[in-house]
C-alpha cells in the first residue's frame, strides 16, 4: 500500500519538473518562475486539454501534501472546504473513507500522472 502512495508521489513530482522544464525550454517567462508547485500557471494553456489540466492540478497537490500526509492539513479554512469529507463517529473515534478524499492514492491515478508525463516530455521534445 505504500509503495502506490509512494509511487504516486514520484510520478506527480515528475510531472512538475517535466512542466518546469517545458516553461524553461520555450521561454514562457522568467527562470524563476519555476520556484512554485503549481506548474499549471507556469505552462501554456493552450498545451494542455482540460482533463489533462485536472490532472495536472491533482498532481500539484500530490506534490504539496498528498505524497507525504494520509490526509490534508486543515490550515486553512478554504483547505477544509475544499478536502472535507463525511465522518462517522463510532464509539466516540472519527472514521473517514480514505477513498473519498480528493487525491487519495489509486493505480488508476498513477496511470493518468504517467500519461501526462509522456504527453509533457513529447511537448518538451518538439520545443
Amino acid at each position: 500500500m505504500m509503495a502506490l502512495a509512494t509511487a504516486q508521489y514520484l510520478l506527480a513530482l515528475a510531472v512538475e519538473l517535466i512542466g518546469k522544464a517545458y516553461f524553461l525550454k520555450v521561454r514562457l517567462g522568467p527562470r524563476e518562475g519555476i520556484y512554485t508547485h503549481t506548474v499549471s500557471d507556469l505552462i501554456a494553456k493552450n498545451l494542455l486539454n482540460a482533463h489533462q489540466s485536472d490532472i495536472l492540478r491533482s498532481a500539484e497537490e500530490s506534490v504539496v501534501w498528498a505524497g507525504r500526509y494520509p490526509t490534508p492539513k486543515w490550515t486553512k479554512e478554504d483547505s477544509k472546504e475544499r478536502y472535507d469529507v463525511p465522518a462517522k463517529v463510532i464509539e466516540g473515534v472519527e472514521h473517514i473513507d480514505a477513498s473519498a478524499i480528493n487525491n487519495s492514492a489509486s493505480p488508476h491515478r498513477c496511470n493518468e500522472f504517467l500519461e501526462l508525463f509522456n504527453f509533457m516530455h513529447q511537448a518538451w521534445s518538439k520545443a
